[in-house]
């Protein structure tokens, strides 16, 4: 019985390890940056690459009042040299609930054209009357 055991503790030590190595191989720095917004703000969102080709950008939105009408995100990908190579907007599903108060609300951006060359990506929530550039 003891032998069974020490079996089974080997195998998932072997089995944790790998997992530990797996994500770091695939793993790279992306700065993710948030800019001004005025109803609703990015609280927190960090950069993933996928398994397959592209990124995916998840975090939460915080939305402190209601809002008349829902607006999107806007994710810019940039290159080191500051170019801006990918371009996507995003609804966020739950931010026209009439719920009143605070509300967080997740959400999920994929970018996968250009996924390679983006080093720094910049978060804008815009209004739905918002002027674009």
């Amino acid at each position: 019985m003891q032998g069974a055991t020490k079996y089974v503790v080997f195998i998932g030590m072997i089995l944790i390890v790998s997992g530990l190595f797996a994500g770091e191989a695939f793993a790279r720095e992306i700065e993710v940056s948030v800019g001004p917004t005025v109803s609703v703000s990015v609280e927190r969102a960090a950069a993933v690459e996928a398994a397959g080709p592209g990124l995916m950008i998840s975090g939460q939105l915080k939305r402190l009042h209601r809002v008349p009408m829902v607006g999107h995100l806007h994710a810019y990908g940039f290159t080191e040299t500051s170019e801006l190579v990918e371009q996507v907007t995003h609804r966020v599903a739950g931010l026209n609930s009439q719920r009143g108060g605070e509300i967080r609300i997740p959400f999920r951006v994929s970018m996968e054209n250009s996924s390679a060359a983006i080093s720094r990506i910049l978060l804008e929530y815009h209004g739905p009357v918002s002027c674009e550039i």
